[in-house]
């Protein structure tokens, strides 16, 4: 079912970028593909400077 309405949805905007191309800037519409995984709460990833680290050592 979700199929369905996100290719309808797909294809009304499609229209509407073709009638109004101005609204659009030259962008593409919306990619309204699903993903194939999904997650309730993701791991957030932290990126550490060597500068952070070292900071952490002194602490």
């Amino acid at each position: 079912m979700p199929d369905k309405i996100l290719s309808k949805r797909k294809e009304v905007y499609e229209a509407a970028k073709a009638e109004h191309p101005e609204r659009w800037n030259g962008r593409a519409t919306r990619d309204w593909s699903l993903p194939d995984t999904v997650y309730l709460n993701p791991d957030k990833v932290h990126e550490h400077s060597e500068e952070t680290d070292e900071q952490m050592a002194v602490s």
